[in-house]
């Protein structure tokens, strides 16, 4: 999939970071993962006392929740202390919210199937890490 240039934002964040295909209903994905953090971001706030996830991602003892929080965490949109359940937004994670929003307000949405070739694919780039962007991407980048 890094070979692959996506130019619509969040098509570049679900193939080339989260590292997802397009087939299946990746808008259901997007819309889990940005109800998610909405939810996170809200009992953060203080908006929430009861179990604000569980409209989302089900009862506190799923291992399905626990997953999708931990991958959250992985990903770096949330931290947590002593518990993953009490996950707060990063910086990261309040970017991401404020990109599925309006996305999801104002479209275009993204050409899930398609991409471009890029200039640079990890593979090619003498400055990647194990697959990992340098740091110094370029206009070309594969990772911008």
């Amino acid at each position: 999939m890094g070979e692959f240039f996506h130019k619509h934002p969040v098509a570049r964040l679900f193939h080339e970071e989260w590292k997802f295909c397009g087939c299946g209903s990746p808008e259901t994905v997007v819309k889990l993962v940005r109800d998610a953090l909405a939810a996170i971001k809200a009992r953060s706030d203080g908006e929430f006392k009861e179990d604000y996830l569980v409209p989302v991602l089900g009862p506190l003892d799923s291992p399905t929740r626990l997953f999708f929080l931990y991958w959250l965490d992985a990903v770096g949109l949330t931290e947590h202390g002593g518990s993953v359940y009490g996950s707060w937004l990063t910086d990261k994670g309040k970017q991401v919210l404020e990109l599925l929003d309006s996305t999801t307000r104002t479209g275009p949405t993204p050409t899930w199937s398609s991409g471009t070739r890029s200039p640079a694919s990890p593979k090619s780039c003498p400055t990647t890490n194990r697959g990992r962007a340098c740091g110094r991407a370029t206009r070309n980048c594969w990772r911008r």
